[in-house]
């Protein structure tokens, strides 16, 4: 499969619980398991460290909204929470691989909170590993040892903290740029556990949860015929995830189970299959649902599941694509379908595009102190897990700009054009193949003086092309599906 799944020890060990059916309602059967393994969570208490983590971080901690997804009755989206601000984020951990490491997972996670805008440049890096502590090392020419701590990076601290933490921090010594987030590995047992990195278990995920009957969110979720296909949904970028997960999570909490293992949306995920038995997996996590059961008598009270999502931005709600998060185009399954490892599959793509999201809100500054060109879309990273289309656009995009220098308009602003193009012509006669005036298109899209600039970019590249008397269209069918999913 190639990614993070090559480094083994050469020893196969099966996961393989017990599972039983868990009596839901109306008869349903949910498979659950007890769940005895490793996880790994972040574990703060110097309050310096506590004050500068949640500074650095925060939309990481309760109360902050997540992009333009949110609960109207107060709080804040967690993935597969069920109902906001009721699971906090020490409900949530990283599930860790035979060795006891998560080679990642939990760092990755923890990165997506990053608001370079907000919050100045932040970092922060997993030291648990003695090879990535060597090339951490190299990154910010330091010397901090291999340690069971993430590494916090903060370039302005005097912007985070406030002036009582700042002369407690001095009172130290100088004000520092790096801080260690302890973080520890423990040994995790919880009853009545989904853990979808079982063949039989994701079978039945799909085969409930694509269903409105359970799901219950009176919203059409995109075409999907597997639990593969479902994994778009699933992986929503949104933070917090968004109405699918919520739902998903409502539900299980309601029927009294005790915590889901589900794929990181932030993570290349993967489970690895052999003989039908899963003996690996990377990128993991799980939610703990056993506080809050514990804290109401053992069950979930449906009246704190009264959620209701709502929109900043209206149009979203006619574009699925949008509203869900998912990252159409960006990531791809690779999945074995027959011979000996038939059920294993591996996303990749995500953590290229969270990394992608990141760079290309830093500012000229920061991307200068990093060493990186001062067009965040130049930056170089690996495209093999991206749609064709996407692929195109970028390779394109970069080629246009290496030959003719700074563009008119960004790689980013140029793709959202391109998807409301495509939304508008999908609608009238002729599909794929309708052509559009420049003048009328330009109006449609509000170009005003990038009207030109917006038609040489996007026949150069290639995704547009030119008909006779000022008549432009998309190249081909295809290449206009894939660019109505494109928010």
């Amino acid at each position: 499969m190639g990614g993070p799944l090559e480094p083994h020890d050469g020893i196969k060990r099966q996961y393989s619980p017990e599972v039983f059916g868990h009596e839901g309602p109306g008869g349903l059967q949910v498979p659950v398991c007890t769940f005895d393994a490793m996880v790994r969570t972040i574990e703060i208490e110097d309050p310096i460290v506590r004050h500068v983590f949640e500074a650095a971080l925060p939309a990481f901690k309760g109360g902050a909204k997540h992009y333009r997804q949110y609960d109207v009755f107060g709080g804040r989206y967690r993935r597969y929470a069920g109902s906001a601000d009721s699971l906090d984020a020490g409900s949530y951990f990283s599930v860790a691989r035979w060795n006891g490491r998560d080679d990642g997972g939990l760092v990755r996670e923890i990165f997506a909170y990053t608001d370079p805008v907000e919050t100045g440049l932040v970092m922060i890096d997993d030291m648990s590993d003695a090879r990535d502590a060597s090339s951490i090392n190299r990154k910010y020419g330091s010397n901090f040892e291999t340690g069971e701590y993430l590494l916090l990076f903060v370039h302005e601290p005097d912007r985070l903290m406030t002036p009582e933490y700042q002369a407690l921090a001095v009172s130290h010594g100088a004000l520092p740029n790096f801080f260690k987030v302890p973080c520890a590995t423990r040994q995790l047992r919880r009853e009545k556990v989904v853990d979808l990195r079982l063949p039989a278990v994701q079978a039945w995920f799909f085969d409930t949860f694509s269903k409105e009957k359970w799901l219950n969110i009176h919203l059409p979720l995109p075409p999907v015929r597997s639990f593969v296909e479902l994994l778009l949904v699933m992986l929503g970028q949104n933070r917090g995830g968004n109405a699918m997960t919520q739902a998903v999570g409502r539900e299980l909490r309601i029927w009294g189970i005790g915590g889901l293992i589900y794929p990181s949306a932030r993570c290349d995920s993967a489970v690895v299959v052999e003989g039908g038995q899963v003996i690996d997996w990377y990128g993991w996590n799980l939610v703990d649902y056993e506080k809050t059961r514990e804290s109401a008598g053992g069950k979930f009270n449906p009246k704190a599941a009264a959620s209701i999502t709502t929109m900043a931005e209206l149009a979203d709600l006619g574009h699925g694509t949008s509203y869900f998060g998912l990252p159409w185009g960006h990531f791809k399954v690779n999945y074995e379908d027959h011979g000996p490892r038939r059920g294993t599959w591996q996303v990749r793509g995500l953590e290229t595009l969270n990394v992608r999201r990141w760079i290309s809100n830093l500012s000229p500054s920061q991307r200068g102190l990093l060493g990186l060109p001062g067009d965040a879309a130049l930056v170089d990273l690996p495209t093999d897990a991206l749609d064709e289309v996407e692929k195109r656009l970028r390779t394109g995009y970069q080629a246009l700009a290496k030959a003719k220098g700074p563009l008119a308009i960004d790689e980013g602003t140029l793709r959202h054009l391109l998807g409301e193009l495509a939304r508008y012509l999908s609608r009238v006669p002729g599909g794929g193949r309708a052509a559009i005036n420049v003048d009328a298109m330009a109006g449609k899209l509000q170009l005003g003086h990038l009207r030109d600039a917006f038609v040489e970019m996007a026949v150069g590249i290639g995704i547009l092309v030119e008909e006779s008397k000022g008549y432009v269209r998309f190249d081909h069918p295809e290449t206009l599906d894939y660019f109505t999913t494109v928010p």
